[in-house]
């Protein structure tokens, strides 16, 4: 009655979301402010925030004894976020051997002390004023990434867009940016236990709302985060061809029966309801995966109560879900923003990763989630320190008279990388930051590790 949606015989169509409009002049302040960024070559930079930070603590279990153990640790992190190999490593950082890069690459495939390092750079961005005004801590965006490997890894898959061989990260960026969870995951998999997983076993916040597209959404997947205390909010595509579900029975208006389905049994789910509980209760204790989960449960468990249970509460879910798409425009408008939040990260994520033309590593679990692991470290890295930077300059135009209003700042992105140099050489100062680093008695990584 409101025109908000149409129904075309059988199809929802939906109104086009209009562009939102930016503030009067946000192009050249944008400029302006992305302008006064320092230029690091990228090895500093890691340098520069591991020494607010100390998340090579963290990664070694201590504090580091050398200037050479350091080096090694961040030449280490690196070869893998960029998939380089230590031939290649050592001809980039001149006084490192071979053998010693293979040996620190084997350290970093922890992949606990790699979560946990991450959780220090994130808490480390989040505290920063602006990192509020870029989306509420309680959401997150879910989406994965292809990354280019070789053919004889096992999770290796053809990815049909870019018509190769790859794995994917799947990560999970928070509403004020920052990874707070990764893992690794083959290309063309079913995301939706993934979405939930992730969000799950984050430390830094707890997730309310998980923002996804098409393939991280799945009935079970809707009742699984459900009962977890997730509300998986997915981007469908081809929203048209989809029905509202509706109980058997339900009285519906003679305007929408063309698009309702009366197919949800209310019986099933209550016959089926403790079963289901008790997988997601597994779930939400870290006792059970929740990819394993939705795997276990999918169309292969149709006989199963918690199957039935689990899809006819997740297509109920999903309705309501697309009720509130269709209606609510702010809604609908906060879960794009959020994907585009992770596709600007994976962009950042592209732009490290290229440096690299591709190694065997990856034969071992353990390798992948080192891969996985760096990659996100360093790219929360970037994110914590263009926050800070972006942070400081407005702090600086503040004390001179000038003040920046907080609905421009929102329209800001920490995943610049203009200023910074990716490639050639690596070269660490570490005698610009050798009291921070190499200090004998620090308290703050200790803290954390516990």
């Amino acid at each position: 009655e409101e025109g908000r949606v149409r129904i075309d015989g059988r199809n929802l169509r939906l109104k086009s979301l209009w562009a939102e409009d930016t503030p009067p002049g946000f192009k050249a302040l944008r400029d302006e402010l992305y302008g006064e960024l320092p230029a690091l070559h990228l090895p500093e930079l890691l340098l520069k925030i591991d020494a607010q930070v100390h998340f090579s603590w963290i990664l070694l279990g201590r504090a580091p004894r050398t200037e050479l153990e350091l080096v090694y640790l961040y030449t280490a992190l690196l070869g893998h976020a960029m998939d380089l190999s230590p031939q290649r490593l050592a001809m980039m950082v001149a006084e490192l051997e071979v053998s010693g890069i293979a040996e620190a690459l084997r350290v970093l495939e922890d992949g606990k002390a790699l979560r946990r390092a991450n959780d220090a750079v994130v808490e480390f961005l989040r505290e920063h004023p602006i990192a509020a005004l870029w989306g509420r801590g309680v959401d997150c965006a879910s989406d994965a990434m292809s990354l280019d490997v070789s053919r004889s890894i096992s999770t290796a898959r053809l990815d049909p867009r870019r018509k190769h061989w790859g794995t994917a990260v799947y990560g999970h960026v928070l509403g004020h940016y920052g990874i707070g969870h990764d893992m690794p995951l083959p290309v063309l998999t079913r995301q939706d236990g993934a979405a939930i997983e992730g969000a799950l076993r984050m430390r830094t916040v707890v997730v309310e709302r998980v923002m996804t597209d098409t393939h991280g959404q799945s009935a079970m997947g809707f009742s699984i985060g459900k009962l977890c205390g997730l509300d998986l909010c997915p981007h469908i595509k081809s929203a048209h061809d989809r029905r509202l579900h509706v109980p058997r029975g339900l009285a519906v208006p003679e305007a929408l029966k063309a698009l309702c389905m009366a197919d949800i049994s209310m019986q099933e789910i209550r016959d089926g309801f403790a079963e289901l509980a008790t997988v997601a209760d597994a779930v939400a204790a870290g006792k059970l995966s929740a990819v394993i989960a939705c795997q276990r449960h999918g169309t292969a468990a149709r006989t199963r109560k918690a199957y039935k249970a689990g899809r006819a509460m997740g297509l109920l879910l999903r309705t309501t879900h697309l009720c509130e798409t269709a209606t609510n425009d702010p809604f609908r408008r906060e879960i794009r923003r959020l994907l585009n939040h992770g596709e600007l990260v994976h962009g950042l994520q592209r732009q490290l990763r290229r440096a690299g033309f591709g190694t065997r590593r990856g034969m071992r679990s353990e390798e992948l989630v080192a891969q996985s692991g760096s990659l996100t470290l360093v790219t929360n890295v970037v994110l914590a320190h263009n926050t800070q930077e972006l942070q400081g300059v407005l702090n600086r135009w503040e004390r001179a008279g000038r003040r920046v209003s907080p609905d421009v700042i929102r329209h800001l992105s920490p995943t610049a990388f203009a200023q910074l140099n990716f490639l050639g050489t690596l070269s660490f100062p570490v005698d610009r930051y050798r009291a921070q680093l190499l200090a004998s008695r620090h308290t703050g990584p200790l803290e954390m590790r516990q």
